[in-house]
């Protein structure tokens, strides 16, 4: 079997590992000096080059490159599965000895975006990364599953509007429906255009083939150089691979603000196409519930507009009310003191003396 047969059996159940596998085994022929991974395996089954020390010299490149622990492990199993579909033996024990893998620790460091550097984005941006990225941000969905949307997955006539994510193309193999916001709604009506009668459509197509849908590294690296053009693609920690700011990020976001809003996790867990307690097969959620919840706390997911008092936490809206009485209060007291200040100032000079013989008598 071929790389290219090894790629497309991989493809049958993700095309996203599919894509990670193929970049890797290209990678490792590189490594070893040559063109195509087939090249790379010809010279161990010829007994050119020693299996183990091919295995060992890929890890040690990628850990001087400076890969992630967990991409150098994922990238050897990739190598590892393709010698096994060629029939090249690999004795466990000798892998273990010969071939020292870094400890899976993570070393990138990334963070939410704040809701003004997400509004930045948008200003910036043009409106194809508008629409993309207010989707992104205000439905949980991933990069890949965006990328695959056609104009018919999105029911525009439901509010919120509702975007049916199919289970092949999600990470969880599940279906769902996700929401997004009516800013991001408009926005992506804008961005389609008349393009919004043809329910085929790809809704992020192939700059070369309208066709196809675009690929997700391409529309990840559209947005990373408008993340780099607003002044945000920076690292907390000059060893990590991940800048603190990337397209995953807008994913993070959701999940943090519906959750610090007071959703039930479960339900933010199923919008996101999570496993989460019951097996999705099992849980089911009636969509006009969600409608409802999300709508509650779609403002926390909107940036070009000011959020309203409803966009508020409940405890944050308590004390703004508690404020407002008392300022009313100081603002009655200060009236009345006033009206008494020029009720004063009316009077004569013996009133006045005659009020201050009273009080004295009173004391």
């Amino acid at each position: 079997m071929t790389f290219v047969e090894y790629v497309q059996r991989k493809a049958r159940r993700s095309q996203s590992t599919a894509e990670t596998y193929g970049a890797a085994l290209n990678l490792w022929a590189r490594t070893l000096g040559y063109s195509t991974p087939d090249e790379a395996v010809s010279a161990i089954t010829s007994g050119k080059i020693d299996v183990y020390k091919a295995l060992d010299d890929f890890v040690a490149k990628l850990m001087a490159t400076g890969f992630a622990p967990r991409t150098i492990w994922n990238y050897l199993s990739a190598v590892r599965g393709f010698l096994r579909h060629e029939d090249v033996t690999i004795d466990q024990y000798k892998l273990r000895d010969k071939i020292t893998l870094p400890p899976k620790v993570e070393i990138s460091v990334d963070r939410i975006p704040t809701r003004e550097e997400v509004k930045k984005l948008l200003l910036e941006g043009d409106l194809r990364l508008k629409a993309a990225i207010t989707v992104l941000a205000s439905s949980g969905m991933r990069i890949g599953e965006l990328c695959k949307l056609r104009v018919a997955n999105i029911d525009f006539e439901k509010h919120p509007v509702r975007i049916a994510i199919q289970g092949r193309f999600s990470k969880s193999r599940f279906s769902r429906t996700v929401r997004i916001t009516d800013e991001a709604a408009n926005l992506l009506k804008e961005y389609l255009g008349d393009k919004i009668k043809n329910r085929e459509a790809y809704v992020f197509p192939s700059p070369t083939n309208p066709d196809e849908p675009i690929k997700r590294n391409a529309l990840a690296m559209s947005i990373r150089r408008l993340i780099e053009r607003c002044g945000l693609l920076r690292k907390q920690d000059p060893e990590s691979r991940r800048y603190e700011i990337h397209v995953h990020c807008f994913r993070k976001y959701f999940f943090t603000q519906m959750i610090a809003a007071g959703v039930d996790r479960g339900i933010v867990e199923y919008l996101m196409g999570h496993k989460f307690g019951l097996d999705p097969n099992y849980l089911r959620l009636g969509e006009e519930m969600l409608d409802r919840e999300y709508e509650k706390h779609a403002e926390r997911l909107t940036f070009l507009n000011e959020i309203s008092p409803q966009g508020i936490p409940e405890a944050m809206q308590e004390e703004l009310a508690n404020r407002d009485t008392t300022i009313q209060k100081l603002q009655e007291r200060i009236f009345s003191y006033e009206s008494q200040m020029n009720r004063i100032s009316r009077l004569s000079d013996e009133e006045i003396e005659a009020v201050r013989e009273l009080i004295a008598k009173t004391r």
